[in-house]
């Protein structure tokens, strides 16, 4: 499965692609690959090898709240024991190939089974990789800008902790889904409230940048989602002069041609 629409795809992905990297690594070192982590940043390591083993427990309690028999459960599960025994069963300083070896090919099929069916009863909305690539670059590059600015420090402070944060969002897609990205947008109007921070009104280019990156963000959000409540949201935050998206979009995803419209006549009102 290419798309990883739902928690068994997001797993599946992950371990089909760990699949590939050297056997002869430490496991580490191959999650630290895999996971796109920086070298000797074990803190992070354990952060998204912690999200990584919940996606293990998202997948399972995925399956369990399906409408099928305790016995068919017990068919989709077949991978858990496995899985489970992977990573509970091995350490970092092991080979990655002693992590790869409890994944037989039986567990790879039980977990494709388990996404193909969470494909059709528990669907989630995603992003491009190309889409998240890009904006991770603008993300970096409006960071590295921001460092070798004189804004005042609670500002400063307050523009990068939010791009650190949305840029983790972004690269732990892979993992956790379009939900923590939303989250991490959402997290920046009640950030701004709580530190008495005023965004809207500032002129400094770098700001301008920011609020540029966190509207186009909340535009793809609501394009995939077809739920225009957080664009709105950022919209009348930095104070435009109306809401990006109009209030007749369907959540179910039709009108997409009138949506895109929308948002990009709107988008030449944002002063952003």
């Amino acid at each position: 499965m290419s798309t990883s629409n739902n928690s068994a795809a997001r797993l599946l992905n992950l371990i089909k692609t760990g699949k590939a990297i050297d056997r002869n690594l430490f496991i580490h070192e191959a999650w630290s690959k895999l996971l796109s982590i920086p070298k000797d940043d074990k803190s992070l390591l354990f952060k998204r090898l912690g999200k990584t083993i919940s996606l293990t427990l998202e997948v399972r309690k995925d399956i369990e709240a399906l409408s099928i028999s305790k016995e068919d459960i017990a068919l989709y599960l077949r991978w858990w024991g496995p899985v489970h025994s992977a990573f509970h069963g091995t350490t970092l300083e092991m080979k990655w190939d002693q992590f790869l070896n409890r994944l037989k090919d039986d567990t790879i099929l039980s977990l494709e089974f388990c996404a193909s069916t969470l494909s059709k009863e528990k669907p989630e909305k995603t992003i491009e990789k190309e889409k998240i690539q890009s904006i991770l670059k603008e993300i970096d590059n409006l960071i590295d800008e921001i460092e070798n600015t004189d804004l005042e420090q609670p500002l400063q402070n307050y523009l990068l902790e939010h791009l650190r944060n949305i840029k983790n969002a972004l690269e732990e897609y892979k993992i956790c889904g379009i939900a923590a990205i939303e989250s991490r947008i959402n997290e920046i109007i009640g950030s701004a409230f709580t530190n008495k921070i005023e965004i809207k009104k500032q002129r400094h280019p770098v700001c301008k940048k920011f609020r540029r990156i966190v509207t186009d963000i909340s535009i793809i959000i609501t394009l995939v989602t077809g739920v225009p409540q957080l664009t709105d949201n950022v919209s009348n935050f930095f104070q435009s002069n109306q809401p990006v998206v109009e209030k007749g979009i369907q959540q179910n995803g039709s009108d997409t041609e009138q949506e895109i419209i929308n948002i990009d006549s709107s988008c030449k009102i944002l002063d952003v």
